[in-house]
């Protein structure tokens, strides 16, 4: 028979009358593989059963060995616990039958697969030694979350109480949910030959944990979405993008300057990576910018983003702090963000912008020659500080011959062809950028688009 946590019985024996009989909540079930059934820890499957426990009440003249008995179920329904983020189970004396096999079934869930981030049960008990009932099962459920993560579970003894049996469930429905949106993009795939907005990709924040998901292009996006409305939800895990700070690293003052501005690593592309031989290339690449940052903290140059040192949450890097400039270059000549041909023909006039291009130049002959190619110079990684012009965003820095096989860089300011690390790089952006800062003709760009 099929069976779930929560359903419950009619037990029938010819000794009992159905009449005077309550209904019975399915306690544990063993499914036909004995490899699962013998595991103490095991939740009950949502397979068919071969075995059911109920707790009875212990009296011999009702209770013997052998006696054959009819059931009558499985009543009741199977409310899926597993897609609320937090399940409230609370039971008095006999009623933790029904609630501990709701606990289990969660608890052995993988994570990603479960929005149940926090399970409280509460067991009253009538009598001390009711306490045995359960124990083993109870100790199952530590077992799986022996660090208590997730479960917390509190028994209270109340002897001699006139209210055996009782228990009730409570869990909230989730009609909706209150999320932070931290980043957000849209996202376009090729359909029938033609490329159509199909989703937007969000980062969000509930509770604290962080998660990638999608909304489809037909719903809004808000901060209040339900369940219904997220796909492809997904936790990352800390580890994935906050890897541990070093000692050897600065670490940013507390309070931070007024005029700091903190990068934090972008988790868009989780979803692509999370499954892959490198699912924490995220931390990985902030690690990498830390170190290039410390590099050019003890060798620094004033057309170069002044590095201030590492933001640290609980052991790990949250953030990489840096002084904060005025605008992009992008911003100041081109804040329709149009693609730099279709730019040419509306560009804002900047006036003399030699002496800006001289500073980006020299602040990329002090990255040489520390054996760093930047990678990624174009007009949004370029500040205007009055004016001066500043450097920003280290995190495709790679060393000398260095592969860029995976690494961030901009469409239309590189050479697709160019797969590793060298100084043409960065000097063939910068003549790009002079040719598209003095408004030239479409067919007098380099890189394509």
């Amino acid at each position: 028979m099929r069976v779930y946590p929560g359903c419950y019985y009619y037990i029938v024996p010819s000794v009992w009358s159905l009449t005077l009989d309550t209904p019975q909540i399915l306690y544990h079930w063993e499914t036909a593989d004995l490899t699962v059934a013998n595991r103490k820890d095991q939740a009950p499957s949502t397979d068919r059963a071969s075995s059911l426990f109920f707790l009875v009440q212990d009296n011999s003249s009702r209770v013997k060995n052998d006696t054959e008995i009819l059931l009558d179920g499985p009543y009741g329904c199977n409310k899926h616990p597993e897609k609320f983020e937090t399940v409230v189970l609370v039971a008095q004396g006999r009623g933790i039958a029904g609630v501990l096999p709701v606990a289990l079934s969660i608890a052995l869930i993988g994570r990603h697969d479960r929005i149940t981030r926090r399970i409280d049960l509460q067991w009253k008990l009538d009598l001390n030694d009711q306490e045995e009932w359960a124990e083993e099962r109870l100790q199952g459920l530590i077992n799986l979350d022996p660090h208590r993560s997730m479960n917390r579970i509190r028994r209270n003894i109340v002897a001699k109480s006139r209210y055996a049996g009782h228990m009730i469930v409570l869990a909230a429905e989730p009609q909706g949910l209150r999320i932070d949106i931290l980043d957000k993009r849209e996202a376009f795939e090729e359909v029938e030959g033609v490329f159509k907005f199909t989703k937007t990709v969000i980062i969000f924040k509930s509770g604290e944990e962080i998660y990638h998901a999608a909304v489809p292009s037909s719903e809004p996006v808000s901060s209040e979405l339900s369940e219904t409305q997220l796909i492809n939800k997904l936790l990352v895990p800390t580890a994935a993008y906050k890897p541990p700070f070093s000692c050897t690293f600065t670490r940013a003052p507390d309070p931070l300057p007024t005029d700091t501005y903190i990068k934090t690593p972008s988790l868009l592309s989780y979803d692509q990576i999370h499954n892959g031989p490198q699912p924490n290339q995220i931390a990985d690449d902030v690690l990498n910018e830390v170190r290039i940052c410390e590099l050019l903290r003890e060798s620094p140059h004033p057309n170069l983003a002044k590095y201030i040192g590492c933001q640290v949450s609980d052991g790990n890097i949250s953030g990489i702090c840096f002084v904060r400039y005025g605008k992009t270059l992008m911003e100041a000549v081109n804040p329709r963000g149009l693609m730099k041909r279709k730019f040419s023909t509306t560009h804002r006039d900047l006036g003399d912008f030699g002496r800006g291009l001289q500073g980006i130049q020299a602040g990329i002959a002090h990255l040489h020659s520390l054996g760093i190619v930047h990678n990624d110079i174009n007009p949004s990684n370029i500040m205007i500080d009055g004016d001066d012009w500043v450097i920003i965003d280290f995190g495709s820095c790679r060393k000398l011959e260095e592969s860029l096989v995976g690494v961030g860089r901009t469409y239309e300011w590189y050479d697709e062809a160019i797969q590793h690390s060298c100084p043409e790089n960065d000097l063939n952006a910068l003549l790009e950028i002079h040719t598209w800062l003095r408004g030239a003709p479409a067919d007098a760009f380099q890189f394509t688009e």
